[in-house]
C-alpha cells in the first residue's frame, strides 16, 4: 500500500515507533475510505497515535488539510470536492 504523504509505511507517521495501523485519511464512508485507499490517502499509525488522532479534532483537522494539499498536488486535473464530498481547505 502506498501513502502520498508517509514516505515509510513501516513506520508511524507521527511518532517513528513500528507501525501497526494503516489509517485512512478520509473515512467518513464507506465511499471515502475506499478513495483514500485507492489514492494513497493513508498513513501508518502506532496504537498510541491512533487513539491520540481519533481524540483529537486539532490533528484530525490538520490530517485533512495535509492530505488535501498533498492530493491536488498529486491529482491536478481532477477535482477533490468531487471525489470526496466536500473540501478541507
Amino acid at each position: 500500500m502506498r501513502s502520498l504523504l508517509a514516505a515509510d509505511m513501516d513506520k508511524c507517521y507521527y511518532c517513528g515507533k513500528p507501525s501497526k495501523i494503516v489509517h485512512a485519511i478520509y473515512s467518513t464512508n464507506l465511499q471515502q475510505e475506499k478513495a483514500s485507499i485507492e489514492d494513497g490517502m493513508v498513513i501508518p499509525v502506532c496504537w498510541e497515535c491512533n487513539v491520540r488522532l481519533h481524540i483529537s479534532e486539532h490533528k484530525k483537522n490538520r490530517l485533512h488539510i495535509e492530505g488535501q494539499i498533498e492530493w491536488e498536488r498529486h491529482y491536478p486535473m481532477l477535482v477533490f470536492e468531487k471525489r470526496y464530498g466536500r473540501t478541507f481547505l
